[in-house]
C-alpha cells in the first residue's frame, strides 16, 4: 500500500470554524459542498465531487454543526468520501487487492471444533452468509476447523475481485473499510448488498469475541475497542443509505 488508512484518522492540529455559511451545488462532476460559496477540497488539495445530493446534504450538514472548533472525528461522511477521492480512486489497484485478500483469509472460514456450543454459535451466524455467498458469486469457499490455514481456490478470489471492480469508488471504499473492520469479505459484501446491515456484520464477526465475553467478561480496553467499531459501521450504514 502506498498509503496507510490510519492517516486520515491521524490527531490534526486544532482548527478553528473559518466559515459561515454552508451550502451545496450540482456541477457536471458531481455535487460540492461550499463553505461560504467556495468549493470544498479534501486533504490532497482535490476538488470534493460527490456522487449524489443526498451525500453532499450530509456532508454540508456535519460541517454546519461544528462549532468554534472543527471536530474531524465527528465528520465521517466527510472522512469517508475523502477516503474515497484521495485514497481509493488513485489507488484503485490497491485497494482491490487489499480488499480480496480478506476473503483468503476471510473470518467466517475458520471455525472452532470445541467448545459445541461456540462451534453452534458459529455455524448459525456464519453459515447462511457464506451459502449466500456461494450462491450470489458462482464460488466455493473452503472452511477449516482449530488453527489450520485453508486456501481459498483462485478462482474463488478473482470472482469475488471481479464483484468489487463494478463498484464506483465511494462503494468500494464503503467495501474496504468494512472487510477491514469485520476481517471478512464476505460480511462486507452481504452488507453492501443490503442483505444485513454493517452493524450487524460487525457483531457478527465478533461471534468468538462475544462468546469469550459471556465466560469471562470484558475490559474497558475491549469494550472500547468494540464500541469504537460499532460506531464506525453505523456510520458506514448511513454513507452507504446516501451514495
Amino acid at each position: 500500500m502506498k498509503k496507510e488508512w490510519m492517516q486520515f484518522k491521524a490527531e490534526k492540529p486544532k482548527l478553528k470554524r473559518f466559515y459561515k455559511q454552508v451550502s451545496v451545488a450540482e456541477e457536471l462532476e458531481g455535487w460540492q459542498v461550499l463553505l461560504d460559496g467556495r468549493p470544498m477540497r479534501t486533504p490532497a488539495k482535490a476538488l470534493l465531487f460527490l456522487p449524489s445530493r443526498a451525500l453532499a446534504e450530509a456532508v454540508a450538514a456535519e460541517w454546519a454543526e461544528q462549532g468554534e472548533e472543527i471536530l474531524p472525528d465527528s465528520m465521517p461522511m466527510m472522512q469517508f468520501s475523502c477516503v474515497a477521492v484521495d485514497y481509493v480512486a488513485p489507488y484503485h489497484d490497491d485497494v482491490l487487492a487489499e480488499a480480496t485478500e480478506y476473503a483468503a483469509t476471510d473470518v467466517l472460514c475458520y471455525r472452532a471444533d470445541e467448545p459445541a456450543e461456540l462451534a453452534a454459535q458459529q455455524y448459525a451466524a456464519w453459515q447462511p452468509l457464506v451459502d449466500w455467498a456461494e450462491m450470489e458469486y458462482g464460488i466455493v469457499m473452503r472452511l477449516t476447523t482449530g488453527i489450520m490455514p485453508v486456501a481459498q481456490e483462485a478462482q474463488t478470489l478473482a470472482k469475488l475481485s471481479d464483484s468489487l471492480k463494478k463498484l464506483s469508488s465511494f462503494r468500494l471504499a464503503a467495501a474496504w473499510l468494512m472487510a477491514k473492520h469485520c476481517s471478512s469479505l464476505l460480511l462486507a459484501l452481504a452488507a453492501l448488498n443490503g442483505r444485513i446491515t454493517p452493524l450487524e456484520a460487525h457483531a457478527i464477526s465478533r461471534v468468538d469475541e462475544n462468546y469469550q465475553n459471556t465466560r469471562w467478561g470484558e475490559d474497558a480496553e475491549a469494550r472500547s475497542k468494540r464500541e469504537s467499531g460499532e460506531a464506525e459501521m453505523a456510520a458506514i450504514g448511513r454513507f452507504l443509505k446516501v451514495i
